[in-house]
């Protein structure tokens, strides 16, 4: 594999957040004849985007009723972003044009090439040339564009839900495919920005994580991550993201010998040693995930946020429930504080037999639809920081 140029100098923090919350985007090759060039100007319109959206095509005067422009030249306006629907063999002169018209931001998907080889090569080298010469900042390519809640700005080639939820949870992917796995999970984390990174020509997982770390919009961050050109920008973005109180959550694969040779030919980068990455990870202060499912899950609890404290009360489903409940409590450092007294006496006045605790284990004790909801009633009112509930189909 040739060695490719390194990146340009990074971008400015300021540069970032307006390729990402843009006031204006152009769709460059927009078209109702392509999934990709009709969905792109679909979802910009679909999140309630305030900011003008024009399509970019010579041959069509409108596009799924939208005005559209012959040439960026033609426009009124300059555009903050451009996103490039054209093949590979196009991109350069596309992404030159915009900025010759003074676009300060591009998103270039796919582009119509491999992720390594000399087509991808040429385009990755062209675009930090580009960059280099006139600090243009490049989402790409190789990638899926990105969906921003915060300003309804969605220059995306992906299917972007209505179950989409708008919330404080960033997340920025290598992986486009893992990209349209969170939005499209059922609005399970509430998002600020998602980003799909792709192969990273000039801006990388630490310049985004950089600008995270400085958005007010967003609390926590979500990353998952094949490999890391620049390991030392990226801890210290990691790091300015924990100065900052906002929790970073990683899912990095790499751990076996196929894994890494697929990183490599995805991405075109070395996955290195993930023993290495790891530890190096966790002490910048990240959370490691073992894979997505975790990482989403991870996401829905720090949408919620972190407890105000240890304390735990636990209304199980069995005494087997109730048992697991109280290990994991215990591994992780939490607390079970027992019931109150008088908790213990309001319990057992209904039912004698009861031997309330905490963990609270109804099940069994009577009729359950009756003291399944006094337990609840009882474990929500003792003190406490979190309240842990056990329910199974019945």
């Amino acid at each position: 594999m040739t060695a490719r140029p390194l990146p340009p100098p990074r971008p400015a923090v300021a540069d970032v957040a307006r390729l990402l919350r843009p006031g204006s985007v152009a769709v460059v090759g927009a078209s109702p004849r392509t999934f990709v060039g009709g969905i792109a100007l679909r979802n910009l319109r679909a999140l309630g985007f305030a900011g003008t959206v024009t399509p970019v095509n010579p041959r069509r005067p409108e596009i799924d009723g939208v005005p559209a422009a012959g040439s960026l030249a033609e426009l009124d306006h300059t555009p903050d972003v451009a996103l490039l629907l054209v093949g590979a063999d196009r991109v350069l002169h596309a992404a030159r044009e915009a900025v010759d018209c003074g676009v300060r931001g591009l998103v270039v998907p796919g582009a119509g090439h491999t992720d390594s080889g000399a087509a991808a090569d040429t385009v990755i080298r062209g675009l930090r040339a580009l960059a280099a010469d006139t600090g243009v900042v490049v989402a790409g390519p190789n990638c899926m564009g990105y969906v921003d809640m915060v300003t309804g700005a969605a220059p995306y080639v992906g299917t972007v839900p209505a179950q989409v939820r708008a919330g404080r949870i960033g997340v920025v992917a290598q992986s486009g495919a893992v990209v349209e796995a969170v939005i499209n999970a059922g609005g399970r984390v509430p998002l600020s920005t998602a980003v799909s990174s792709g192969t990273e020509a000039v801006t990388d997982l630490a310049d985004y994580l950089r600008f995270f770390a400085a958005d007010e919009h967003t609390h926590a961050v979500l990353a998952f991550v094949e490999a890391v050109a620049d390991p030392t920008a990226f801890l210290a973005a990691a790091e300015a993201l924990a100065a900052a109180g906002k929790p970073l959550a990683i899912c990095k694969v790499g751990r076996s010998a196929v894994a890494q040779a697929g990183v490599t030919a995805h991405s075109g980068k070395l996955a290195g040693s993930h023993r290495v990455a790891m530890a190096a990870m966790r002490q910048a202060g990240a959370i490691v995930c073992d894979d997505l499912d975790e990482l989403l899950v991870t996401g829905e609890l720090l949408a919620v946020g972190r407890p105000p404290g240890e304390r735990l009360h636990i209304v199980a489903n069995s005494g087997g429930e109730a048992n697991l409940l109280a290990d994991l409590t215990d591994d992780t450092g939490l607390r079970l504080p027992p019931l109150r007294s008088e908790a213990v006496a309001a319990l057992r006045a209904r039912w004698p037999r009861f031997t309330p605790g905490n963990p609270l284990d109804p099940w069994g004790v009577n009729d359950y639809r009756a003291v399944y909801p006094e337990a609840l009633r009882i474990a929500a009112a003792e003190p406490g920081d979190v309240l842990v509930v056990s329910l199974d189909a019945q």
